[in-house]
């Protein structure tokens, strides 16, 4: 029993650090972000349409670094997004934008685009990430969280492509509202990130 209680304290620990880890790193992507922004702002003022396309690129590059293998669907939806969100909206503000990100999850969060639209019939995936580089064709899988498997924005994974995740699986990709406006212009999107891909 003494046993048991060290090992599990032992995993505990382990949990942990990898978590902190993966904030940390998070922490040091979106800072880097920050900075080459306020780089961008200085150097004037973009369109709309092409902060849009660079928009894209930086939210796909800051999600695959800040979603690890080990990574729960809570942790992502309860810390990793919110200050995403937040990092993003400062930099869109300094540059004259009002950014709006939230998961694509239908009535959850008042988004545009659901989850469910990317796994017609509830059962297989059926749909490519925004840039047509990685294709979703996995069976829909029991979620360990307390997160419906499509109500959350969330795409989870059994087995991870990542053979470093743990065997119930991670998360594979993200599919966000994304909503952006000059005031005058707006544009908007449910786009599908993905994450812990090869």
């Amino acid at each position: 029993m003494m046993r048991r209680d060290d090992d599990r304290g032992q995993l505990m620990m382990l949990a942990g650090i990898v978590l902190t880890i993966s904030f940390i790193l998070t922490a040091l992507t979106l800072s880097q972000v920050a900075a080459l922004e306020r780089e961008a702002a200085a150097q004037g003022p973009l369109s709309i349409v092409n902060e849009w396309r660079f928009l894209h690129d930086r939210l796909s590059a800051n999600l695959k670094t800040a979603i690890g293998p080990e990574m729960s669907i809570e942790s992502f939806l309860s810390t990793i997004l919110p200050t995403v969100q937040a990092t993003f909206r400062a930099v869109e503000a300094e540059k004259g934008y009002d950014l709006t990100l939230r998961p694509a999850a239908g009535a959850i969060y008042d988004a545009p685009g659901n989850e469910a639209d990317l796994a017609p019939g509830g059962t297989t995936y059926n749909a490519w990430s925004w840039n047509g580089r990685v294709r979703f064709t996995h069976a829909v899988p029991a979620v360990p969280s307390a997160a419906a498997a499509l109500d959350d924005g969330v795409i989870w994974e059994t087995p991870c492509p990542d053979a470093s995740a743990p065997a119930a699986g991670c998360i594979t990709g993200v599919y966000l509202h994304v909503r952006l406006t000059d005031g005058t212009t707006t544009l908007s999107e449910s786009i599908l990130f993905a994450a812990n891909r090869p």
